[in-house]
Protein backbone atom coordinates (compact mmCIF):
# COMPACT_ATOMS: atom_id res chain seq x y z
CA UNK A 1 0.00 0.00 0.00
CA UNK A 2 2.77 2.45 0.93
CA UNK A 3 4.27 1.83 -2.40
CA UNK A 4 0.88 2.07 -4.23
CA UNK A 5 0.63 5.69 -2.40
CA UNK A 6 3.51 6.49 -3.24
CA UNK A 7 3.02 5.82 -7.18
CA UNK A 8 0.47 8.05 -7.03
CA UNK A 9 0.60 10.90 -4.40
CA UNK A 10 3.97 12.70 -6.02
CA UNK A 11 2.28 12.62 -9.56
CA UNK A 12 0.44 16.03 -10.41
CA UNK A 13 -3.41 16.07 -10.28
CA UNK A 14 -3.87 16.53 -14.06
CA UNK A 15 -1.60 13.58 -15.28
CA UNK A 16 -2.76 11.19 -12.56
CA UNK A 17 -3.88 7.31 -14.40
CA UNK A 18 -7.26 7.09 -12.28
CA UNK A 19 -7.64 4.23 -14.42
CA UNK A 20 -4.33 2.24 -13.67
CA UNK A 21 -5.14 3.70 -9.78
CA UNK A 22 -8.38 2.11 -9.58
CA UNK A 23 -7.03 -1.61 -11.56
CA UNK A 24 -3.43 -1.14 -8.95
CA UNK A 25 -5.70 -0.90 -6.05
CA UNK A 26 -8.03 -3.69 -7.06
CA UNK A 27 -5.13 -6.11 -7.80
CA UNK A 28 -4.17 -5.46 -3.97
CA UNK A 29 -7.14 -5.64 -2.69
CA UNK A 30 -7.53 -9.34 -5.01
CA UNK A 31 -4.27 -10.36 -3.96
CA UNK A 32 -4.80 -9.29 -0.08
CA UNK A 33 -8.36 -11.06 -0.05
CA UNK A 34 -8.75 -7.22 1.55
CA UNK A 35 -12.74 -6.52 1.73
CA UNK A 36 -13.63 -2.80 1.58
CA UNK A 37 -17.41 -1.60 2.68
CA UNK A 38 -19.65 -0.69 0.90
CA UNK A 39 -20.02 3.13 2.38
CA UNK A 40 -16.12 3.68 1.47
CA UNK A 41 -16.18 1.89 -1.80
CA UNK A 42 -18.97 4.48 -2.58
CA UNK A 43 -17.03 7.38 -1.02
CA UNK A 44 -13.95 6.61 -3.15
CA UNK A 45 -16.02 6.29 -6.34
CA UNK A 46 -17.52 9.73 -5.34
CA UNK A 47 -14.27 11.67 -4.99
CA UNK A 48 -12.16 9.73 -7.80
CA UNK A 49 -15.67 10.99 -9.78
CA UNK A 50 -15.34 14.90 -8.65
CA UNK A 51 -11.82 14.31 -8.96
CA UNK A 52 -12.34 13.38 -12.59
CA UNK A 53 -15.05 16.53 -13.15
CA UNK A 54 -12.36 19.00 -11.64
CA UNK A 55 -9.48 17.89 -13.85
CA UNK A 56 -12.04 17.70 -17.03
CA UNK A 57 -12.83 21.32 -15.87
CA UNK A 58 -9.10 22.40 -16.02
CA UNK A 59 -8.90 22.75 -12.80
CA UNK A 60 -5.63 21.80 -10.76
CA UNK A 61 -7.07 21.03 -7.87
CA UNK A 62 -6.81 18.00 -5.44
CA UNK A 63 -9.83 16.86 -3.52
CA UNK A 64 -7.71 15.15 -1.47
CA UNK A 65 -6.45 18.43 -0.24
CA UNK A 66 -9.29 19.85 -0.23
CA UNK A 67 -10.65 17.23 2.02
CA UNK A 68 -7.70 17.34 4.19
CA UNK A 69 -9.39 19.43 7.27
CA UNK A 70 -12.20 17.52 7.20
CA UNK A 71 -11.00 14.31 7.65
CA UNK A 72 -8.89 15.60 10.52
CA UNK A 73 -12.31 16.53 12.16
CA UNK A 74 -13.87 13.47 11.65
CA UNK A 75 -10.58 11.36 12.83
CA UNK A 76 -10.80 13.83 15.87
CA UNK A 77 -14.45 12.46 16.72
CA UNK A 78 -14.28 9.45 16.30
CA UNK A 79 -11.24 8.37 18.22
CA UNK A 80 -12.37 10.46 21.38
CA UNK A 81 -11.27 8.74 24.06
CA UNK A 82 -15.02 9.12 25.16
CA UNK A 83 -16.26 7.78 22.53
CA UNK A 84 -13.56 5.13 22.69
CA UNK A 85 -14.50 4.33 26.34
CA UNK A 86 -18.35 3.86 25.60
CA UNK A 87 -17.72 1.23 22.97
CA UNK A 88 -14.96 -0.27 24.78
CA UNK A 89 -17.55 -0.52 27.84
CA UNK A 90 -20.91 -2.10 25.13
CA UNK A 91 -18.20 -4.52 23.55
CA UNK A 92 -16.81 -5.71 27.34
CA UNK A 93 -20.95 -5.97 28.52
CA UNK A 94 -21.99 -8.08 25.34
CA UNK A 95 -18.79 -10.23 25.82
CA UNK A 96 -19.69 -10.65 29.32
CA UNK A 97 -23.24 -11.44 29.02
CA UNK A 98 -21.77 -14.03 26.44
CA UNK A 99 -19.70 -15.82 28.54
CA UNK A 100 -22.52 -16.01 31.37
CA UNK A 101 -25.03 -17.54 28.90
CA UNK A 102 -22.87 -19.88 26.58
CA UNK A 103 -22.46 -22.87 28.62
CA UNK A 104 -26.69 -22.91 29.16
CA UNK A 105 -26.76 -22.22 25.69
CA UNK A 106 -24.60 -24.62 24.80
CA UNK A 107 -25.61 -27.15 27.08
CA UNK A 108 -29.73 -26.66 25.94
CA UNK A 109 -28.59 -27.34 22.40
CA UNK A 110 -26.54 -31.05 23.37
CA UNK A 111 -29.60 -31.70 25.07
CA UNK A 112 -32.00 -31.19 22.08
CA UNK A 113 -29.60 -32.52 19.86
CA UNK A 114 -29.24 -36.04 21.71
CA UNK A 115 -33.40 -36.20 22.42
CA UNK A 116 -33.87 -35.46 18.61
CA UNK A 117 -35.65 -32.17 19.17
CA UNK A 118 -33.66 -29.36 17.40
CA UNK A 119 -35.38 -27.99 14.41
CA UNK A 120 -34.73 -24.61 12.24
CA UNK A 121 -38.24 -23.42 11.11
CA UNK A 122 -37.78 -21.25 8.33
CA UNK A 123 -41.06 -19.13 7.25
CA UNK A 124 -41.00 -15.83 4.97
CA UNK A 125 -44.39 -15.02 4.93
CA UNK A 126 -45.75 -12.08 1.96
CA UNK A 127 -42.74 -12.61 0.41
CA UNK A 128 -44.51 -13.77 -3.32
CA UNK A 129 -46.52 -10.53 -3.28
CA UNK A 130 -43.02 -8.74 -2.63
CA UNK A 131 -40.79 -10.44 -5.55
CA UNK A 132 -44.26 -10.17 -7.69
CA UNK A 133 -44.24 -6.46 -7.50
CA UNK A 134 -40.37 -6.16 -7.19
CA UNK A 135 -40.34 -8.38 -10.66
CA UNK A 136 -43.51 -6.18 -12.23
CA UNK A 137 -42.15 -3.07 -11.58
CA UNK A 138 -39.00 -3.78 -12.95
CA UNK A 139 -40.64 -5.19 -16.07
CA UNK A 140 -42.65 -1.79 -16.42
CA UNK A 141 -39.40 0.08 -16.04
CA UNK A 142 -37.63 -2.17 -18.91
CA UNK A 143 -40.95 -1.63 -21.20
CA UNK A 144 -40.67 2.36 -20.42
CA UNK A 145 -36.93 2.93 -20.91
CA UNK A 146 -36.84 0.91 -24.32
CA UNK A 147 -40.63 2.23 -25.17
CA UNK A 148 -39.03 5.84 -24.61
CA UNK A 149 -35.72 4.32 -27.34
CA UNK A 150 -38.09 3.36 -29.84
CA UNK A 151 -39.72 6.58 -29.80
CA UNK A 152 -36.47 8.60 -29.82
CA UNK A 153 -34.85 6.81 -32.36
CA UNK A 154 -38.32 7.41 -34.20
CA UNK A 155 -38.60 3.67 -35.21
CA UNK A 156 -41.32 3.13 -37.87
CA UNK A 157 -44.39 2.97 -38.78
CA UNK A 158 -45.04 6.45 -37.31
CA UNK A 159 -48.48 9.10 -36.94
CA UNK A 160 -46.79 12.15 -38.10
CA UNK A 161 -43.53 12.42 -35.99
CA UNK A 162 -44.92 9.66 -33.06
CA UNK A 163 -43.01 6.59 -33.34
CA UNK A 164 -46.07 4.58 -32.84
CA UNK A 165 -44.30 1.34 -31.04
CA UNK A 166 -42.36 3.69 -29.18
CA UNK A 167 -45.62 5.29 -27.89
CA UNK A 168 -47.48 2.33 -27.49
CA UNK A 169 -45.10 0.90 -25.14
CA UNK A 170 -44.37 3.84 -23.03
CA UNK A 171 -48.16 3.72 -22.51
CA UNK A 172 -48.36 0.69 -21.78
CA UNK A 173 -45.35 1.06 -19.21
CA UNK A 174 -47.82 3.78 -17.69
CA UNK A 175 -50.51 1.92 -17.42
CA UNK A 176 -48.65 -1.09 -15.51
CA UNK A 177 -46.79 1.63 -12.89
CA UNK A 178 -50.60 3.23 -11.99
CA UNK A 179 -51.53 -0.25 -11.54
CA UNK A 180 -48.82 -1.48 -9.50
CA UNK A 181 -48.89 1.98 -7.56
CA UNK A 182 -53.20 1.06 -6.65
CA UNK A 183 -51.96 -2.32 -6.15
CA UNK A 184 -49.70 -1.16 -2.94
CA UNK A 185 -52.02 1.81 -1.78
CA UNK A 186 -54.49 -0.92 -1.68
CA UNK A 187 -52.84 -3.13 0.86
CA UNK A 188 -51.15 -0.72 2.87
CA UNK A 189 -48.97 2.17 1.08
CA UNK A 190 -46.09 2.67 -0.53
CA UNK A 191 -43.93 3.88 2.33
Amino acid sequence: IDDWLEQYESVGVASIDVEGMIDTSNEILRRHRLFVPPDVALMVRTMVQLQGLLSASGYDISVTEVLQPYTAMIAAKRFAPRRVLRHAKRTAKDYENLVVSLPGDVSAILDGIKAGRIEVPLSVEGLDRNVNRLVYAGLSMALFAGSALLWAAGVPPHIGDVSIPGAVGTISAGIFAIRLLRSARRSGGIG
